[in-house]
C-alpha cells in the first residue's frame, strides 16, 4: 500500500497494489504492508540543491575552458603553443624515417632484419651455445665437471673447513699470525724488523758496504770474474802438467 495524490496538487488516496501469484496471501484482518512516498516539497527541493550542484560544476568548467584557451596548463599549451605540434609532428617523421631505413637494411637493426648472413651467424651461435650446455650438463669438460662432479665441491668444502681452522687458531692468538694479529709486541718487533731490513736494502741500493759495492760497482764483479778465470786456467795447466809445480828436494845430512 502506498500514499497517492490525484495530480500535483489532488487529494490524497492510498493505493494497493494487487502483488503477485508467489507471494503470500493475507489472512482477513491482517496487515498490509505500506511504503513511503516522496514528498512533492522534499522532491523540490533536492531538485533545487541539484541544479545548485549543477551550477557550480557549470561555473568550474568554465573557469577551465578559459584556462585553456588563454593557454594555461598542460592542455591549454597543447592546443594553443604550435611548437609542441611541431616537436610531436618532427618525432613523427623521424620515426617513419627509421622505420624506412630499417626496412631498407641500412643500421644495425635493419641489417639484422633484412641481412640472411647476419642471422646465420647469430643462430650458428645459438646453435654452439646449445650444444655446450648440452655438454654441461652431461659432465664433459671442465665447466660439466664442475657443476656436476660433487667433488669439486667437496674439496671446496673441505679447504673452506681447514680454513676455518686457521682462522679459529687465529683468533684465539695461535702460531704466528695468531700472535702477530693479538700480540702488539710481536707486531712492534714485526715492524722494526721490516724497517731495517728497509734500510739495509737502501744502503745496498746505494752501494755502501761490501754488498753495496758488489751490486754498484761493476769493477768488483769484473775483478771477481778475472780470477776466476785465472783460477780455472791454473787448474787446467796443473792437470795438464803437473810436474811444473811440484819440485821434491833430497838433502843428505
Amino acid at each position: 500500500a502506498s500514499l497517492g495524490s490525484i495530480g500535483l496538487l489532488g487529494d490524497k488516496y492510498i493505493d494497493i497494489s494487487r502483488g503477485s501469484p508467489g507471494s503470500k496471501v493475507i489472512s482477513p484482518g491482517g496487515e498490509v504492508k505500506g511504503s513511503s512516498v516522496a514528498d512533492i516539497k522534499r522532491i523540490i527541493q533536492n531538485s533545487n540543491d541539484l541544479v545548485a550542484n549543477l551550477g557550480d560544476l557549470v561555473t568550474k568548467i568554465n573557469q577551465i575552458t578559459q584556462k585553456i584557451d588563454v593557454g594555461q596548463g598542460t592542455i591549454g599549451k597543447f592546443i594553443n603553443d604550435p611548437s609542441m605540434y611541431n616537436k610531436i609532428n618532427s618525432t613523427v617523421g623521424e620515426a617513419q624515417d627509421l622505420l624506412q631505413e630499417i626496412k631498407s637494411g641500412n643500421g644495425s637493426i635493419g641489417r639484422l632484419i633484412s641481412d640472411r648472413e647476419l642471422y646465420d651467424r647469430v643462430n650458428g651461435t645459438l646453435t654452439r651455445m646449445e650444444s655446450v650446455t648440452a655438454k654441461v650438463e652431461k659432465g664433459e669438460g671442465t665447466l660439466g665437471k664442475f657443476v656436476s662432479d660433487p667433488s669439486v665441491f667437496n674439496k671446496a668444502d673441505s679447504m673452506l673447513a681447514k680454513f676455518n681452522v686457521v682462522a679459529e687458531r687465529m683468533e684465539k692468538g695461535e702460531g704466528f699470525l695468531g700472535r702477530l694479529s693479538k700480540d702488539e709486541s710481536l707486531y712492534v718487533q714485526f715492524r722494526d724488523s721490516l724497517g731495517k731490513f728497509s734500510a739495509l736494502a737502501d744502503k745496498i741500493n746505494q752501494g755502501e758496504g761490501t754488498f753495496g759495492k758488489l751490486f754498484v760497482d761493476s769493477s768488483l764483479y769484473t775483478n771477481l770474474n778475472n780470477a776466476s778465470a785465472e783460477m780455472v786456467k791454473l787448474l787446467y795447466d796443473f792437470r795438464q802438467n803437473p810436474k811444473r809445480f811440484l819440485k821434491i828436494k833430497f838433502g843428505l845430512f
